[in-house]
């Protein structure tokens, strides 16, 4: 407990510094809109642990947004829970040691990369008021849903290099799932005895039998995917599945019904009754007798609004506002996989270095929206001109860059001579008193003599330069 408090003392200390997570998600009214009708909590820590964001919902727990920026994260999660998954408790113990990614220790503010995700850890939080049928009112249940970008859901700048990427924090989801953990320890008492509780359980509820055929279910359940009590007793479990995951979801029961180990808790897509898609998450609960499997309860919950908030959350992450192409970090994220790709197919690709020639001049002349007009017919040009599975990136004020995938060193000339075509289409058109014009840079990468990613975009950085003092002399 002294070790917590020092540490809580000590982040107290630090002032948080806020530019290192220069995410548009607390700035952008985008995404406050957004998240102001989402009733999980939003969080986002910086290497430290302290929180440099946290939504509205953290007033459900007695708290305000204010009272937990520039906190460490250890002010909302019970002492010894803190000490169960923080870094600077359980990492210690594990010096030394090689635990995989399936083995590895669940930590709220891990270095996640890659595949690697804190899934499923259930942490218990602080309250300042209790919740209805609770003892202790300083103790609440959240379930932890991290995420980030892409397959990462770590934050980080990017290096030169892997070993260059900086850890930034993490973000992540917290869920309340007391009454889950409630009506659990309910059913383990009684099923009879709590029935008119899970029935008005705000959550789905189903049980079934070995086979997978349905033996119970609540109201929650028919209502969420739009029949009736009636009319769900017809139904089969199959056909409340998508059909791109009915073979997961099957195959995860019959091999629980044989003791093999699959995760207890996960997503898939269901079926709605009238044909659309739901993004459920379930919960399932083996149930036994005499030590045998004979079905299970699963809990299930529509998550759909919150994949849309995520993937609105994750495009605010990698994609430039004004131009709707990758911004500068998600053109890094991109490059550096295609750059392994490159590596293992052994095919060269191009990097193009683009700058907007006076853009200021545009500004000064005609104002600012037509400068952002600009912006967006420059990247409507590079839009036509390039193939959708090219990565194309708007990753400064007036600068863009472009990736081709897999194209061949004697395609630069022809990529370059297609690009300014396209720039005269456009100018031969267009009805403003400027013309577009274009400096352009470009560099081959060649497995056989490897550079990275910011090496390359240097290089045709420089060519860009190049040519754009040579439209200056006079």
């Amino acid at each position: 407990m002294q070790q917590i408090q020092e540490m809580k003392s000590s982040r107290k200390s630090k002032k948080v510094k806020k530019k290192q997570l220069r995410i548009p998600t607390a700035d952008s009214q985008k995404c406050m809109t957004i998240l102001k009708g989402l009733p999980d909590i939003v969080y986002i820590i910086d290497p430290e642990g302290n929180f440099t964001f946290i939504n509205n919902s953290i007033q459900s727990l007695g708290f305000k947004p204010k009272d937990l920026i520039g906190q460490h994260f250890s002010a909302l999660v019970h002492p010894e829970d803190v000490k169960s998954f923080s870094r600077s408790f359980v990492l210690p113990k594990y010096s030394g040691k090689v635990t995989g990614d399936d083995n590895a220790p669940k930590l709220i503010d891990e270095r996640r990369t890659g595949t690697r995700k804190t899934k499923d850890l259930e942490i218990r939080l602080t309250s300042k008021k209790a919740k209805k049928g609770q003892k202790n009112k300083s103790e609440i249940i959240g379930k932890v849903i991290a995420f980030g970008d892409v397959s990462s859901t770590g934050h980080y700048e990017i290096g030169k290099d892997e070993k260059q990427k900086r850890f930034l924090g993490s973000i992540g989801i917290i869920r309340d799932i007391t009454e889950r953990r409630q009506i659990e320890d309910a059913l383990k008492k009684s099923e009879k005895r709590y029935k008119d509780l899970v029935e008005r359980a705000d959550v789905a509820i189903l049980i079934d039998d070995s086979e997978g055929k349905l033996k119970y279910y609540n109201s929650k359940l028919a209502q969420l995917f739009g029949y009736s009590i009636e009319e769900l007793r017809n139904q089969s479990i199959e056909s409340l599945i998508h059909v791109d995951d009915v073979n997961m979801v099957m195959a995860y029961h019959r091999d629980r019904m044989q003791g093999k180990k699959v995760p207890s808790t996960y997503e898939f897509k269901g079926r709605h009754r009238d044909g659309s898609i739901l993004y459920l998450e379930v919960h399932v609960v083996e149930l036994k007798e005499n030590n045998k499997i004979i079905g299970t309860r699963s809990y299930l919950w529509n998550v759909t609004e919150r994949k849309r908030v995520e993937n609105e959350l994750r495009t605010q992450l990698l994609d430039d506002e004004l131009t709707g192409l990758h911004n500068r970090r998600g053109f890094s994220i991109l490059t550096q996989q295609q750059l392994k790709i490159a590596e293992r197919k052994e095919m060269g690709f191009w990097i193009l270095f683009a700058d907007l020639d006076k853009l200021k001049w545009i500004n000064d002349n005609f104002g600012h929206i037509q400068g952002d007009l600009a912006l967006k017919a420059t990247a409507h040009i590079l839009r036509k001109c390039f193939r959708k599975s090219d990565i194309i990136a708007r990753i400064g004020g007036d600068e863009f860059a472009v990736l081709t995938i897999e194209t061949p060193e004697k395609s630069g000339n022809i990529l370059i001579k297609r690009l300014r075509e396209t720039l005269n289409q456009y100018n031969a058109k267009s009805k403003q008193q400027y013309k577009l014009s274009l400096s352009i840079g470009a560099v081959f990468y060649d497995p056989q003599r490897p550079l990275s990613i910011d090496e390359l975009l240097a290089s045709a950085d420089s060519l860009m330069y190049r040519q754009k003092r040579r439209k200056l002399k006079p």
